[in-house]
């Protein structure tokens, strides 16, 4: 194989200030020693490869690096694939391995066998009995995978295990405790968080975080890193403060009161349809609905009187409304809940009802998220919008970003077949670098230029036209859409036509990947959300190898896309469905500019109407400057159709579309690079109180702590109680009180946050005044710990009364939030923003603060 394009391709990519490795020369040094081990490893019984496992896992334990045992190890697990999967790894496989050894990202195409890959770096580095965790894309795979490998694993004498949704404590302990271990980052990080919540450190499931593995690696650390991991929880404290009579019947009124308003003149959404409020009218109508003169009164907006009313500038009114703690927006708040359950909040799309209960479809995956609520009341006013029971919204007991989650881990690689276009990303935010390993066999899958339509009707007229067309020659075909909704949609157009096809709506992972696997049979249809039955093969002609070459004549499978993702490497997946390993294969994308992801970004106006209506000038009459350049001879330039049901075909379009697509690209950056900075120092202190939590879990800890703060108290206990209940005693009511200071820093921090827009309002460094606030919040939170547990330590008189009420208040149970953690660009984020705007100028115009 010649080097020189792969040189050139590295010049290039050094000019453009890229790291990307295309050069394989010194992963090529080293399978050129594994290759002379498989030779030796071959003429071996089966008895003394195991053997020579034990030995190599002696080695290194005894410290060897692993870099020496390298060639060796691998050479072994080569050669036990061959004999327990009847598989051959390629030399392409070989060498991603020894770059995920290296800590790298590997990025490979689709159906090269990135599972396989990951066994080698896998067994080398458990050799170390320190655990490798491979963090896969959704439990179905962490299953899947952790079965498809148990023979090589148990063959090395390895012990292999997953971690999936719905498994007991018991279960997960014993599953972290293996050698190696498949799983989802976000199930290993929540675990994480919870073991941060237990009491006895014999509760905690994880053990030391030493390696991992990530496969889809550009859309957990990119796409899903978004999402902080969040996890709440309710007391039986919380349970009993919830007010039936009056919040309850609020959130009942609101959800009942949005659902008379007119969505054309009582509501109006923001210019991306982030957020929603109310018009002027619809302002008055809601008003007459509650009965009430003025919705931003101060006895209905507030539930406590707000002492000064003194406010000189609408800055100081704005900060004042932001941040003081006894003044909220109960009722206002508890509206505009409602009509973003509403109205921006859509059932079989965001959440589906399943047994009474509102589940939360993950937006990355289509799959249902167990166990994730959404924060800031909206859950509730969804329940109340479905008329279900109410639950108790508890509260944030504790968080962590993915970025810092990761970064417990002592060493991380990852593999996927879209690295490459985020690898800035992926080494400014995780220190990794791209390896680009070339395929076995070359991919030569046609990827056609997108169809554009004016109209969504239009575009959907014409991917019906094309299945059926297609369909008729027997060709297998995959439709990928945006949601369960759409496909839904689709399948039902089919049936008109008398098409039969397979729906996959990403909700049972096993039903779905045996669907997908046949989705490449002769005359198959199959409609699915873009992410489901993510990480099966597509086989030409499925389990039928007779079909495959009829199959492949046809020109294999057929994969039409009805949307476009905010991320072009979705895309690039959805067409990596079609021609893996050198198997024919086609791509398409039909898309309108009235796609919700284009509207949401306008499109249509930014297109300007001139390419969007008509070529006929004559007597029309345009805005300025297009009038001019109508008048120039601009229309001689253009193509666009006169009937909407036609494509768009101007290049100025297609560019305009490319354009659009880097915005966003653009805009998530940036999104990202704030979250980092927004949390960077929320994670200092996390790391500060799990620190101190860790050692409090030591009984002896726990009683020294109170002998120092308040001894007297403790000799008088000492003389009723014994030492161990003493110390049992103070270790639960120093972990509890320090665990309630820290949820309620969360919360604090949250409130800090929705206001930060009102520091730019001021001409202040929103992110310099967050942090100088985050301190002085920290540092309160010390102080009302250290008089909290102080003050509940000297009530105590006697053990088992106090030990009841110490556990009354730790979390019953726990749950996961939903939550975007950008500080501009959240969704409620937004609507938080225009209820205070609204108030602050309604208030200072009525002189009401």
């Amino acid at each position: 194989m010649s080097i020189f394009p792969n040189y050139v391709k590295s010049v290039r990519q050094y000019l453009n200030n890229s790291r990307v490795e295309y050069s394989l020369q010194p992963f090529q040094v080293i399978l050129e020693k594994i290759n002379r081990f498989r030779n030796e490893f071959a003429s071996l019984e089966d008895d003394q490869l195991k053997g020579y496992s034990q030995c190599l896992r002696q080695r290194a334990e005894a410290g060897e690096s692993l870099d020496v045992l390298l060639p060796r190890a691998f050479a072994l697990t080569r050669e036990v694939i061959s004999r327990t999967l009847n598989l051959q790894p390629y030399d392409c496989q070989i060498m991603g391995g020894i770059a995920l050894h290296q800590g790298k990202l590997v990025e490979m195409q689709t159906g090269e066998g990135k599972t396989l890959m990951a066994v080698f770096p896998a067994y080398l580095n458990a050799l170390t009995d320190q655990g490798v965790h491979i963090l896969t894309f959704n439990d179905y795979l962490a299953r899947r995978d952790a079965e498809w490998m148990r023979p090589v694993y148990a063959f090395l004498a390895l012990s292999v295990d997953a971690v999936y949704e719905g498994m007991t404590e018991r279960e997960r302990r014993k599953a972290y405790g293996a050698d190696v271990t498949y799983l989802t980052a976000k199930e290993a990080g929540f675990d994480y968080l919870r073991d941060a919540l237990c009491y006895h450190a014999k509760e905690q499931v994880h053990r030391h975080f030493y390696y991992a593995i990530i496969d889809e690696a550009d859309s957990i650390l990119i796409d899903e890193a978004r999402i902080p991991l969040v996890i709440a929880g309710s007391t039986t404290e919380d349970e009993l403060s919830l007010d039936v009579d009056t919040d309850i019947q609020l959130l009942i009124q609101m959800a009942g009161l949005v659902r008379q308003l007119d969505r054309q003149t009582d509501i109006r959404f923001d210019r991306y349809a982030r957020t929603v409020h109310l018009t002027d009218q619809g302002l008055r109508r809601a008003e007459t609905l509650l009965g009430i003169e003025d919705l931003y009164a101060d006895s209905y907006l507030y539930s406590a009187p707000f002492d000064d009313r003194s406010v000189v500038s609408p800055v100081e009114a704005a900060e004042n409304a932001g941040f003081q703690s006894d003044r909220t927006i109960e009722g206002l708040a508890r509206l505009n809940c409602a009509l973003y359950a509403e109205f921006l909040v859509k059932k079989d799309v965001d959440y589906i009802v399943r047994y009474g209960v509102v589940e939360l479809v993950d937006e990355f995956t289509g799959r249902i998220a167990e166990r994730r609520r959404w924060p800031d009341g909206i859950q509730e006013a969804i329940e109340a919008k479905e008329g279900l029971t109410i639950q108790s919204q508890g509260r944030i007991l504790n968080s962590i970003a993915l970025q810092y989650f990761l970064r417990l881990y002592s060493k991380t690689s990852g593999m996927s077949a879209t690295a490459k276009s985020a690898e800035k990303e992926l080494r400014a935010f995780y220190g990794l670098d791209v390896v680009v390993i070339p395929p076995n066999r070359p991919c030569i899958r046609q990827d056609f230029p997108d169809r554009i339509f004016r109209t969504k009707m239009a575009k959907q007229k014409a991917i019906i036209e094309e299945i059926v067309h297609t369909h008729q020659t027997g060709r297998p075909i995959l439709v990928g859409t945006a949601t369960v909704e759409e496909s839904a949609q689709y399948a039902t157009a089919l049936q008109h036509a008398r098409v039969a096809c397979q729906i996959l709506n990403a909700k049972r992972d096993e039903h779905e990947a045996q669907i997908i696997a046949n989705a490449g049979r002769l005359g198959a249809v199959t409609i699915s959300t873009n992410m489901a039955g993510r990480g099966t093969d597509i086989r030409l002609g499925g389990a039928d190898e007779n079909e495959k070459e009829e199959v492949a004549r046809l020109g294999g499978l057929y994969v039409i896309g009805t949307n476009k993702h905010e991320s072009p490497r979705l895309d690039k997946q959805l067409r990596g469905r079609a021609g893996r390993q050198g198997d024919p294969g086609s791509s398409i994308f039909f898309i309108s500019i009235e796609d919700d992801l284009f509207a949401k970004y306008q499109l249509t106006e930014s297109l300007s109407e001139a390419y969007l209506v008509c070529v006929r000038f004559e007597n029309r009459s345009f805005p300025q400057p297009l009038q001019e350049r109508a008048n120039s001879g601009f229309q001689t330039e253009l193509s666009i159709p006169d009937q909407e049901n036609e494509e768009l075909t101007h290049p100025k379009v297609r560019q305009k579309i490319d354009h659009v697509h880097r915005i966003i690209i653009g805009q998530n950056l940036e999104i990202k690079k704030t979250l980092v900075k927004y949390s960077y120092l929320l994670e200092q202190q996390r790391q500060i109180v799990n620190k101190k939590r860790i050692s409090l879990m030591d009984a002896e800890n726990a009683l020294t702590y109170f002998h120092e703060h308040a001894h007297h108290h403790v000799l008088q206990l000492q003389n009723v109680l014994e030492r161990e209940e003493l110390a049992e005693l103070c270790r639960l009511l120093l972990l509890s009180h320090l665990d309630r200071a820290w949820s309620y820093h969360l919360e604090d921090v949250a409130d800090i946050r929705e206001g930060i827009y009102l520091f730019r309002v001021g001409q202040l460094d929103p992110l310099q005044e967050f942090h100088r606030r985050l301190i002085g919040q920290f540092e309160h939170m010390w102080q009302n710990f250290e008089l909290e547990v102080i003050r509940a330590f000297l009530d105590i008189h006697s053990t088992e009364p106090q030990l009841m009420s110490i556990k009354a208040k730790l979390p019953s149970a726990t749950w996961t939030y939903l939550v975007n953690d950008d500080p501009f660009e959240g969704k409620f984020r937004g609507q938080f923003l225009k209820i205070m705007g609204n108030a602050i100028d309604r208030g200072l115009r009525l002189n009401r603060f």
